[in-house]
């Protein structure tokens, strides 16, 4: 797709403020794909790299006596609750500001098409072009960004100059580069954290997407409580290296599904853990798979991805040995939340595609519970038994001690990983979706459902032995679908 094609897309999404500087050149029109690298670097760089830091963060807050009591309440399983009600909800978010945004480009037909086409658009985003690197120094030396997308080749300055001259005075900013595959090499010239590298040919909805991405983790990672967590989780799982050679066999054009079940064949843990999915009481099928690549073709390319990163995720914390916590448990129960929620989405008549991004967001929706008993098993058990004695839900007495939750935390770390932001809000506010940013049914709506009937239908508690979570009811009434619950009541098959 040429940036024509580009600029002809984006010229039609209202809502963005365009403002624009020029001095002859070009401009830079980026849209934004992979958070990866830059995000790990950051994540990395910003909280771990002094060696001092460490000693410089409070040890986890005790919570035997931090939590008020609280009765425990139940609701009945055939009716949802007239009054609203919410578990465990967050603060609430700080009013959203004006994002202002910097893009550099030297290229002159660019430029004119970028600013000619682009006269609003979402969000209310105020977008300042320059059409080279000294121009943009000079921008932004006169007021404040909150992001700069740049080219990487450009005369005079290339992106990778331009940068380190703007981070000696403008620390905080977000930096997205656009390149060539074979330029990231160049991306170890840069000081501080790597920039967020950008693919050259993408289309204008990734370049909001991805904005908006960036934004949304630069909130979350900054938000006092994740600062002060984040020193302490040294035990961080990387992107499943079978993950990554499923993805480029599905994305080369002579990709099959049965290479996929060949990779997965090699590895015994991961084809274990298929197997025990596709025979579980969930599907309910009439003979048992025993062959990985039946259960390929059954859970199709989408499923089989989102449960290969999960395994994974658990494989790295096997060892872990925290008191009062099951990970066999979290593990059924995930995987039950991501079956459910796929479920969830089909009744709504959802695409397949958001079906599929459904599962593997409840499939993931827990992962910050796994970091937690690795990293801080002692503190993780208190919470726990704090949890229990006060009856509680869990991600109450997690607020309590550490001021965020697990979910904040899985979404930081999945984040990281690139996944799509519909998915990291259905992670982060699950058991607070009036946060959301959707006012109609989305990923994190079919989530939150889930996880809540499932909890309704266990016969025994959760895995922390604290009551079930309820339903957002006042969420739910918002986006008129309070009637719906009976019908996704329905959905649910016994759970294991």
């Amino acid at each position: 797709m040429s940036w024509a094609h580009v600029c002809n897309a984006i010229q039609r999404r209202p809502g963005w403020e365009i403002r624009s500087c020029r001095s002859g050149g070009g401009t830079l029109f980026a849209a934004l794909e992979n958070l990866v690298m830059s995000l790990l670097d950051s994540f990395r760089s910003k909280f771990t790299r002094p060696s001092n830091l460490m000693a410089t963060v409070p040890a986890p807050v005790s919570v035997a006596v931090a939590l008020p009591p609280v009765a425990p309440t139940r609701t009945p399983q055939n009716a949802l609750p007239p009054a609203p009600a919410v578990v465990a909800a967050p603060p609430p978010p700080p009013s959203p500001k004006v994002r202002r945004i910097l893009f550099v480009d030297d290229d002159p037909d660019v430029l004119n098409r970028f600013r000619d086409g682009l006269a609003k658009l979402e969000n209310g985003w105020e977008i300042t072009y320059a059409v080279s690197g000294a121009e943009a120094v000079s921008v932004a030396g006169q007021q404040p960004f909150d992001a700069i997308v740049s080219d990487m080749h450009m005369p005079g300055m290339n992106g990778v100059t331009l940068f380190n001259e703007i981070i000696r005075k403008h620390p905080k900013i977000l930096r997205f580069i656009r390149m060539a595959q074979e330029d990231r090499g160049q991306l170890k010239n840069c000081i501080g954290a790597s920039p967020q590298h950008l693919a050259i040919d993408i289309d204008a909805e990734t370049l909001e997407a991805s904005l908006e991405r960036g934004f949304q983790l630069d909130t979350w990672m900054n938000d006092e409580a994740i600062k002060r967590l984040i020193p302490q989780l040294t035990r961080l799982p990387s992107m499943p290296t079978l993950y990554t050679q499923v993805t480029a066999e599905l994305q080369s054009p002579s990709g099959a599904i049965e290479n996929v079940a060949k990779l997965i064949a090699q590895d015994p843990v991961m084809t274990a853990k298929m197997l025990q999915v596709v025979n579980s009481a969930f599907f309910a099928l009439h003979r048992e798979i025993s062959d990985p690549n039946d259960a390929v073709m059954f859970l199709g390319a989408e499923r089989t991805k989102s449960l290969i990163m999960l395994a994974k995720i658990f494989s790295q914390f096997d060892n872990s040995k925290c008191a009062g916590f099951a990970p066999e448990k979290l593990w059924g129960h995930s995987m039950n939340v991501g079956e459910l929620a796929r479920r969830i989405a089909r009744s709504q008549g959802l695409d397949a595609k958001v079906c599929e991004m459904a599962f593997t967001a409840g499939l993931l929706h827990d992962v910050g519970k796994l970091l937690l008993a690795a990293n801080l098993p002692g503190s993780f058990s208190q919470v726990i038994t704090a949890g229990k004695q006060k009856q509680i839900s869990p991600s109450e007495a997690e607020r309590a001690a550490y001021g965020t939750t697990h979910a904040e935390i899985g979404a930081c770390l999945l984040g990281v990983w690139g996944l799509p932001l519909g998915i990291l809000e259905a992670i982060a506010w699950h058991h607070a979706p009036r946060h959301g940013t959707h006012r109609r049914f989305s990923l994190l709506t079919a989530v939150h459902a889930a996880n809540v009937l499932l909890y309704e239908t266990q016969k025994s508690p959760a895995e922390t032995g604290a009551p079930p979570t309820g339903f957002d009811t006042e969420y739910l009434h918002s986006l008129g679908l309070a009637d719906e619950v009976e019908t996704w009541r329905g959905l649910v098959p016994g759970a294991e």
